[in-house]
């Protein structure tokens, strides 16, 4: 099936290549295809192949913590801020990547807050109407089940830039 076609396509193409190098804007192979994977993500769409490449390079040894050189931001907080695009709040499709890969989602969730010192927070939001990157404030909060494939992360607004949409309904009311 198709799968097994980017499966092959996959490891011709990454074979020889470094999966902790980092590209001209600071981040691993798989920050990038958690990125894109999340800018694709939309609330209501079941579309197994958006994550095919984050799973991959997962399988193939990609580190799942690996940060940017901007910061700690990982494959996670990439994934997150690309959801933003779509207005998507959760990390659902990230998280069935992960179990799909074998990993256990109590111990990886334990790690991101440890990586981010307890206070895990993802600093900017993607804006279709203004049509650019917006400073805002969301808190990444983590929900446990009893059993390590049960963990639940989603996005919570934590500033008044994000709780009033960034302005835009103050801008609709004055004009």
């Amino acid at each position: 099936g198709p799968e097994e076609g980017f499966a092959w396509l996959f490891r011709s193409e990454y074979s020889h290549v470094n999966l902790e190098e980092v590209d001209s804007e600071g981040w691993t192979l798989l920050g990038d295809a958690a990125f894109n994977f999340g800018w694709a993500t939309q609330l209501c769409v079941d579309d197994p192949a958006l994550g095919w490449q984050t799973r991959y390079l997962i399988r193939a040894g990609a580190n799942i913590h690996a940060t940017s050189t901007m910061g700690a931001l990982t494959p996670l907080d990439a994934y997150l801020r690309g959801c933003t695009a779509h207005n998507v709040d959760h990390a659902r499709e990230f998280i069935a990547v992960l179990e799909h890969c074998g990993v256990d989602l109590h111990a990886y969730a334990r790690k991101e807050l440890e990586i981010h010192s307890g206070q895990h927070f993802i600093l900017s939001t993607w804006n279709n109407h203004l049509w650019r990157w917006v400073p805002t404030k969301r808190r990444v909060v983590y929900k446990y089940g009893k059993d390590a494939d049960q963990l639940q992360i989603w996005l919570e607004d934590y500033d008044a830039l994000s709780w009033f949409c960034c302005g835009r309904f103050d801008l609709e009311i004055f004009s």
